[in-house]
């Protein structure tokens, strides 16, 4: 009796230590993805050139920096991130873009009203051959323009984002950015104060 009384105690208890385990590691990617989602709404209802959002690629911000630019040194980029953000360990960095893979464009703009050009669609268009059928066929979906983002990239406190932020075109751009002040998000140089 006592055996089995202590087998109860012992299968509850560790049920108990196991069941947080797993809800903080979802509560994170919960967190990245409400913050995530935030910002890009914000950006895109401060936008009048684009009624069209790709969809970010898989890949982390600096997964793509290795694709795109395989010359760059990577270790620079980050400590660059880390400089920007205000993060004192590569960890934490490395923790927080592995947390930007989790980004789920389509489940954070749900009844959005916005268009969603899925990233294998565009790669398709973009790849077209000859004069402006390209331009062409993105005026036929997104008429007012496109724009896409990279994947947020975010502290550990979740007050400071980066976002490459990219309105028509391919030309790259050094990450915006933001920094939440009180429950809004700010950045001087978009006039967002």
């Amino acid at each position: 009796m006592r055996y089995s009384i202590f087998l109860i105690l012992l299968t509850s208890f560790l049920i108990q230590c196991q069941a947080p385990i797993q809800e903080n590691a979802l509560s994170e990617a919960e967190i990245y993805n409400k913050r995530a989602a935030e910002i890009v709404q914000l950006y895109l209802r401060n936008s009048d050139r684009c009624n069209c959002f790709l969809e970010p690629s898989y890949e982390t911000y600096i997964e793509n920096i290795a694709i795109d630019m395989p010359e760059m040194d990577t270790l620079i980029v980050k400590r660059e991130l880390m400089e920007r953000l205000e993060i004192e360990s590569m960890t934490d960095l490395d923790a927080m873009l592995k947390l930007s893979k989790e980004f789920d464009v389509y489940k954070s703009f749900r009844n959005k009203e916005i268009t969603i050009l899925p990233r294998v669609g565009y790669d398709t268009i973009s790849s077209l051959k000859g004069g402006n059928k390209w331009k062409e066929s993105i005026d036929k979906v997104c008429p007012e323009g496109f724009c896409s983002v990279s994947k947020p990239i975010f502290n550990p406190s979740y007050n400071k984002v980066l976002l490459n932020i990219h309105t028509g075109g391919c030309i790259p751009s050094p990450p915006i950015k933001f920094t939440l002040q009180g429950d809004r998000w700010t950045n001087a140089d978009l006039g967002w104060e």
